[in-house]
Order: structure tokens, then sequence, then C-alpha cells
């Protein structure tokens, strides 16, 4: 079902202390959103994805689907009108409303577009995908990711080891399920994120013990605003005979 108009709701927030605890293990510029979704969000949505006759793609070594502008994956990495799904689906609404519905103690909205473009992307134990900046020729500044069913570690590596004098360091992220991840700023430009092939993976609680995360079925939303210049057009229609 779609979720209802932003006009409507209030705005979820956030006070000084969660922000901080949801910013510290990564890199500026990102915020981690746990439990973003609700149980019954996410049933809703993998009926939809896995429904009969879906539309996943196995042009890549996962399958996936896409929304809005078609992602090409070939060497000219551009956009393609997509024919069979020109917009978003309304079963998205609900998670676009909550992404744009979180902001912080001052007001700042984490994720203030109105997506236009969305990749789903389904993973099994030891898949992944490589550490990459998103296009930035293609996409605006703000990125959002959504997990469904498995937990995953996300990695962020530097591009460059300083960044305006300041030493920078990899970080790492656990990513329940049901949560997003909101990447703008320096997290969006100057970090590769990426998931490793791993089956089971260990991390450091935040307390500092490490912990093992066994790896199930992983779905996730990425979000995106296509810039202006990269929008692709329709194809003509066929003239007249």
């Amino acid at each position: 079902a779609a979720g209802r108009p932003l006009t409507q709701l209030s705005a979820r927030r956030m006070g000084k202390a969660e922000q901080q605890a949801w910013l510290s293990p990564l890199p500026d510029g990102a915020c981690y959103i746990p439990d973003l979704l609700t149980p019954e969000d996410e049933a809703a949505i993998l009926q939809w994805v896995d429904r009969p006759g879906g539309s996943w793609s196995k042009e890549i070594s996962r399958r996936t689907q896409q929304y809005g502008p078609r992602f090409a994956y070939g060497g000219g990495r551009y956009l393609q009108h997509n024919d069979d799904f020109p917009n978003i689906p309304s079963v998205f609404d609900n998670v676009i409303w909550k992404l744009r519905s979180v902001v912080t103690e001052d007001g700042h909205c984490l994720y203030r577009y109105q997506p236009d473009q969305i990749i789903i992307n389904e993973y099994y134990p030891g898949q992944g995908i490589a550490a990459h900046i998103d296009r930035t020729e293609l996409f605006d500044d703000c990125i959002a990711s959504v997990s469904l069913l498995s937990d995953a570690v996300m990695n962020f590596m530097p591009v460059k080891r300083f960044l305006n004098g300041v030493q920078q360091a990899p970080h790492n992220v656990l990513l329940h399920r049901r949560s997003a991840l909101v990447m703008t700023g320096p997290a969006r430009y100057h970090f590769k994120h990426g998931i490793q092939r791993l089956r089971e993976e260990v991390y450091l609680q935040p307390d500092g013990v490490e912990a093992t995360n066994v790896r199930s079925r992983r779905v996730s939303i990425t979000l995106r605003r296509v810039l202006p210049a990269a929008q692709p057009k329709p194809p003509n229609p066929d003239p007249p005979s």
C-alpha cells in the first residue's frame, strides 16, 4: 500500500545523543538509521519485489530490479529510459516518506530529496558489491540505502589518505535488517563503500567485543535522485507510416 502524503504526518526527530550514537562509527556525512522500517513494511516490500513474474534482471552477478531511469551496467555507465517502470511504484512511498521524516534536533532533514531512481539488489551468502562511489555525473549529492532480511557489514574506504589536512581512516558499520544508511558530503564523495563477498563476518560491537554475523539472503534498496543533465529522454514514437 502507498504511504500517506508527507504533509499529513509529523517528522521523526532525533536528539543529539541519539544522533551522535548513529554517526560515531561512520565517516562525516553518513548517518545510520536503525529500525527505519517495521516488520510489516519489510514484508509488504518483499511481497512486491518477489511477486510472480517480477522484474528481476540477471545481467550482472547478482539479481537486480530498477525503477525510474535504468542504470546501464556496461562500459558506458549511463542512464536509459525505463520502458517497464519509468516511475517509482507506490509500494516504495512509505520508505521514502520515512526517510524524509528523519530530522536532526536543529531541524535538518537527513534525506532531503524526492528520489526518482531505485535499484534493488539481491545478495546471497558469499555475494557482495565492490567498493565504489555512486556515479557523481549521474546522481545528486544524497544517496540512501535500506536493508531488508539479512544483516551485513558495509566497509568505507577513503579515496585519499588526507582530506583537508586530516588523515582519513576506514570505517565499518553493521547494517541491520530494516535499517537505512544516508550518505552525503565526504561519505558520498570521498569514501568508497562496499560489502565483501563473505558468508559470515566478524565485527566489533560498540562495547569492543567481537561478534560474528552469519549472512542469509539480503535485499537492499538504493534510492537516488538523477541530476537534470543526466535524465534520459523517452524514445521517439514510431513515425507515421
